[in-house]
């Protein structure tokens, strides 16, 4: 019943907020590429953990743990074989190993930067649920931390970002411009296949709805706009013209 809090080292919970938060910060630490059965047996551990969150961490028996798990067996034989193949063979000479100083030094700057990035977050939950989430200065205030020059430090942001609204379980009604400056900060849209690699779908869908949506909106107020434009000039021009012919009419009469 633990293995999935064990995993993603957290207490057992039914907030699946704090499952997917957890699951975020791991994600850091494994990745597809580098070890593909420990990132699959870490989304296994996350998609369990967000079943016991969401029915009751109670309800779910060993015999259901071990029948989600059986699920990927075919997938894990298959990337074995693989590796098999792929192992390298006698008289290739080995990687280089890392030194364990840079290690250590690399673990702690990473630290260091997931400390600001949590600070960045709880601002900016702060600001979402608070009576000033439509100032744009704010939101902009958060976003240009000159941590985020870091690619990898703005790319946690942008991933605890998204699980902040993907995890909302009410409807966020915000207005197209704020949306619009996420996307820009974040570039969601380009993200969208990783997203769904790592993430719910329905998670990715919310998300990626609400910046379309913004986008069609500002598309269409902008068509709205071109047009109230365009029929302005053309009722100058018709005024000119009628103007124009009226005075000629004028003058041919007295002539």
């Amino acid at each position: 019943m633990c293995e999935p809090w064990k995993t993603l080292g957290i207490e057992p919970t039914e907030e699946k907020r704090a499952v997917k938060r957890a699951y975020s910060k791991l994600l850091r630490l494994c990745h597809p590429e580098d070890d593909p059965v420990a990132f699959q047996h870490l989304n296994e551990m996350y998609r369990i953990a967000l079943v016991y969150a969401e029915h009751g961490i109670q309800t779910i028996n060993d015999d259901e743990i071990l029948f989600m798990q059986d699920v990927k067996v075919g997938e894990e034989s298959a990337y074995e074989s693989w590796a098999e193949d792929d192992a390298p063979e006698e008289g290739d000479s080995p990687e280089p190993a890392i030194e364990e100083s840079s290690d250590f030094i690399e673990d702690e700057s990473r630290m260091a930067e997931r400390e600001v990035v949590d600070a960045l977050m709880q601002r900016a939950e702060k600001l979402l649920y608070s009576r000033k989430v439509l100032k744009t200065s704010l939101w902009k205030n958060i976003f240009s931390h000159e941590a985020l020059s870091n690619l990898w430090t703005k790319q946690l942001l942008a991933e605890e970002f998204f699980l902040l609204v993907a995890t909302r379980k009410k409807r966020i009604i915000l207005p197209s411009y704020l949306w619009i400056l996420f996307e820009k900060t974040f570039h969601y849209r380009d993200m969208e296949l990783r997203l769904y690699q790592y993430y719910d779908p329905r998670m990715v869908d919310k998300v990626i709805g609400y910046i379309h949506n913004a986008h069609a909106v500002v598309v269409t107020l902008e068509t709205e706009e071109k047009e109230k434009i365009t029929w302005t000039i053309k009722w100058y021009y018709y005024l000119y013209v009628f103007l124009v012919t009226y005075g000629i009419l004028v003058m041919l009469t007295y002539c």
